[in-house]
């Protein structure tokens, strides 16, 4: 599995309207998530749901670790998306300075 630099992917949100997509479960996105990301699970990507952007749009994916946004990023790839890429997991993201947002305890 490859990676995309989770500091370029920073940038390129920031200064080129990339958009950021969570492949995980709801409700890994409720506890914690990119700020301004989509969900967008796994399992609706194998049914055949596709993100509601056009094909030419760049796309980060990331998840807990990696390995599902790996699986997305293929699927996507071969439905015509051709700049989707995997950031890894929020971990990713966070140690490379990216805002992560948090469920706070009640």
């Amino acid at each position: 599995m490859e990676k995309y630099p989770a500091d370029k992917a920073i940038k390129e949100v920031k200064e080129k309207g990339a958009i950021v997509i969570n492949v995980g479960m709801p409700f890994e996105y409720a506890a914690e998530h990119i700020p301004g990301s989509i969900n967008l699970p796994i399992e609706d990507v194998e049914a055949g749901k596709n993100p509601d952007v056009p094909k030419d749009t760049k796309i980060f994916l990331h998840c807990g670790s990696g390995g599902r946004a790996e699986k997305v990023k293929n699927i996507l790839r071969e439905r015509g998306y051709k700049k989707v890429e995997n950031i890894g997991g929020l971990v990713d993201w966070e140690r490379a300075g990216g805002d992560v947002e948090r469920m706070k305890n009640k």
